[in-house]
C-alpha cells in the first residue's frame, strides 16, 4: 500500500499529529524488518507490545507511526503520529480501504483441511490468464490476510487463505476480506479445543459463504456443505459429484498420481499432478472449479496443473541414502492422517514405516479421535509404527489391544531422534505426520544423522 498520511487518518477514524500530506509507501508491523518511507503499527500481544519499537522504527526511516491513544511516548515532529482505539482494527481497516481502492476479484479459501494447498492450485491456475496475489505459506490470520491486502498493486485476483481457531474470528476475516467468491474445502474435526463441535465449525466457515458477492464454490460430499443454498448468487459445487467431479484417483508413485476431472457438459480430462495424495483430489477439483468459473481454458488447467509447487512439508519427498522420508508434518488432524496414511499405503515400496505424532487442538475429543485412530490403523500392515507425544499415546495404547506388536511409543521427538539411523537403515519408505508443535521434521535435520 502507498498513499498520504491523511488518508490513514481518514481511514482509521483517528487523530493525526503531523502533516496531513506525508506519503508513505507500506504498512509494517515488525520493527526487525521494516524499510524507509513505511508506516509502522504498534501491535500489542500477550508477549509483546509494538509501541516499545517506536524509537527503533524512527531511526530506520518510518513515515509514520500508528499507535493506541493511550500511548504517551513523546512526539517526534519529523514524522506523523495516527493516534486510534485498536491498532489490531486499524490494521484491517486499512487492508479493506486498500482492497476496495486496488479492486481485484477476491476470493476467500477456507476450510478444516487442504485450505493452503487449495489456495496454491488457484494461485497457479488463475495466473495462467490473470495477474494474482496470494497469501504467503499460511499466514491465514487477521495479521496475515490483512498483510496480504495490503501488497495488492494492480492485480486483477488475490487468492486469500483465511484461518481460525475460535469462535467470533470468520466474522472478523469476512469484514477485511469482503470476497467476491469462496470456496470452502470441507468440514472436519479441527481446533475443536476453541470451536467444539462440527456444526459450529460450519456456522464459522458458512460467514465467509454468506459474505461472498458474487459466487461460492462448495464441496458436494461434505454433509454441512453440500446442501449449502442462497439466493442472488452462483453456487458451484465440485466432488465425487456437481459441477467438476473428479474419479479414478490413482496414486502412481510417491511425486505423482493422476485423476479424472468431468464438467457438466461430461467432457472428461486425464490430470496428472507432481504430488500424491487422497485427499487432495477433492482440493484440486475445488480449484479448477473456481479456475473455469473465471474462464481458465482446460488445456492452461491441465499443463498448470503437473507444474504446481505446495509449501514444504507437504506429502513432501525426501531420499536419505537409499530411504524415501515422505514428511507431511505441517499439521495433523483426525481426517488429513489418516488420507496420509491411505495414500502412502499405496507406494509401491516393501519396507514402510510410520512416524506419527499428536493431533493437536482436539480438546475434549483428543482422547477419542486418538483411539479411533488406532482402530483405523489396526488394518494396516506396517512394518513398524512410532508415536511421537503425549496425547497419541492413546493410538498406541488401542494400537496394542489390537494385538499390534510392531509399536513404539516415545515423549518427544529428542528420544527418537537416537534410534533415526537405525531406523532410516532398516525402511524403504517412511511417512511422517504430526501436528506442528511436535516438529518432527527435526528428526531429519542434517546435524543429527550421518545418512544423507
Amino acid at each position: 500500500m502507498f498513499g498520504t498520511s491523511g488518508e490513514l487518518r481518514v481511514v482509521t477514524h483517528g487523530s493525526l499529529k503531523g502533516d496531513v500530506n506525508v506519503l508513505f509507501d507500506g504498512i509494517s508491523i515488525d520493527s526487525r524488518t521494516i524499510k524507509k518511507g513505511e508506516v509502522f503499527l504498534a501491535l500489542k500481544g500477550e508477549r509483546f507490545d509494538g509501541h516499545e519499537f517506536i524509537e527503533e522504527v524512527i531511526k530506520k526511516g518510518a513515515s509514520g507511526v500508528i499507535v493506541n491513544r493511550n500511548f504517551k511516548g513523546k512526539y517526534r515532529g519529523n514524522l506523523f503520529y495516527i493516534y486510534v482505539n485498536d491498532t489490531k482494527k486499524a490494521l484491517g481497516q486499512i487492508a479493506t480501504y486498500w482492497r476496495k481502492k486496488v479492486n481485484p476479484k477476491v476470493i476467500a479459501v477456507t476450510g478444516s483441511c487442504g485450505k493452503t494447498s487449495t489456495k496454491e492450485i488457484i494461485h497457479t491456475l488463475l495466473s495462467r490468464r490473470y495477474k494474482t496475489l496470494k497469501n504467503y505459506a499460511n499466514l491465514n490470520n487477521y495479521f496475515g490476510v490483512s498483510l496480504t491486502l495490503l501488497k495488492l498493486r494492480d492485480e486483477d485476483f488475490a487468492v486469500v487463505e483465511a484461518g481460525i481457531n475460535h469462535k467470533g474470528e470468520m466474522k472478523e476475516l469476512a469484514e477485511v476480506i469482503q470476497p467476491d467468491g469462496t470456496i470452502v474445502t470441507n468440514i472436519a474435526p479441527v481446533h475443536l479445543e476453541g470451536i467444539p463441535s462440527l456444526r459450529e465449525i460450519f456456522v464459522e466457515k458458512r460467514v465467509l459463504l454468506d459474505n461472498a458477492r458474487e459466487v461460492v464454490f462448495v464441496n458436494s460430499d461434505d454433509k454441512f456443505l453440500g446442501n449449502y443454498s442462497r439466493k442472488g448468487i452462483d453456487i458451484i459445487k465440485f466432488g465425487k459429484s456437481g459441477n467438476i467431479k473428479y474419479k479414478n484417483v490413482i496414486i502412481l508413485s510417491e511425486r505423482l498420481m493422476k485423476l479424472d476431472l468431468i464438467d457438466n457438459s461430461q467432457d472428461k480430462r486425464e490430470i496428472v499432478f507432481p504430488y500424491p495424495g487422497i485427499g487432495l483430489a477433492v482440493n484440486i477439483a475445488g480449484a479448477v472449479a473456481v479456475a473455469r468459473y473465471f474462464n481458465i481454458e482446460w488445456d492452461d488447467i491441465v499443463d498448470a496443473l503437473k507444474g504446481v509447487s505446495l509449501p514444504k512439508m507437504r506429502m513432501e519427498m525426501r531420499k536419505i541414502g537409499d530411504t524415501s522420508v515422505i514428511v507431511d508434518a505441517y499439521n495433523s488432524n483426525p481426517t488429513a492422517v489418516k488420507n496420509a496414511i491411505e495414500t502412502f499405503d499405496k507406494f509401491k515400496f516393501r519396507r514402510k514405516s510410520l512416524i506419527l505424532g499428536d493431533m493437536k487442538e482436539l480438546g475434549k475429543w483428543s482422547c477419542y479421535y486418538h483411539a479411533l485412530l488406532g482402530r483405523y490403523l489396526a488394518k494396516f500392515n506396517f512394518n513398524e509404527i512410532y508415536f511421537v507425544g503425549d496425547e497419541i499415546k492413546k493410538t498406541f495404547e488401542t494400537l496394542r489391544k489390537h494385538g499390534k506388536r510392531n509399536v513404539e511409543y516415545v515423549n518427544n521427538v529428542n528420544e527418537l531422534k537416537k534410534n533415526m539411523k537405525s531406523i532410516l537403515e532398516k525402511n524403504d519408505a517412511i511417512l511422517v505426520k504430526g501436528s506442528r508443535s511436535i516438529a518432527l521434521e527435526k528428526l531429519f535435520e542434517e546435524e543429527t544423522i550421518d545418512v544423507i
